[in-house]
């Protein structure tokens, strides 16, 4: 992420999974937490956000990956 607009796409972009409650990014550490009723898959969070515009670099690719295990 590297602008708000970033942020804000981000976390729109992650909103629409059914069980979310809560989206947070955060510009500076490059951090995404989102807080959800249902479990959520890795793939199709990566899918979200590289739809929306948004490229992710290897390292968050292999956090989010590294989460789900």
């Amino acid at each position: 992420m590297t602008c708000a607009l970033c942020v804000r796409t981000i976390e729109n972009a992650l909103r629409r999974f059914q069980g979310v409650k809560s989206v947070k990014a955060d510009l500076k550490s490059g951090y995404v937490v989102v807080i959800s009723e249902k479990d959520l898959n890795t793939q199709n969070v990566i899918k979200a956000i590289v739809q929306s515009g948004k490229p992710l670099h290897s390292f968050e690719v292999t956090l989010l990956n590294t989460l789900e295990k």
